[in-house]
């Protein structure tokens, strides 16, 4: 059974052809250093609230 490149989506049928990335996923040898470049630029994006306590404190006065 012969892989599939996610970025080209061509067959890797020999194993000359395939290349690891760093996150494990097989890429042919035409598409390595880009598709390692999108890994990069995807964990450049922060993904979430911001991980900083601001330290933000709130009193609550409840109606007398």
């Amino acid at each position: 059974m012969s892989a599939i490149c996610p970025t080209c989506k061509s067959s890797l049928s020999c194993g000359c052809q395939k290349r690891v990335a760093s996150n494990g996923v097989h890429v042919c040898t035409l598409c390595v250093a880009k598709y390692e470049k999108e890994l990069l630029a995807k964990k450049a994006i922060p993904h979430g609230p911001p991980t900083t306590n601001f330290n933000i404190n709130t009193i609550h006065n409840p109606p007398k």
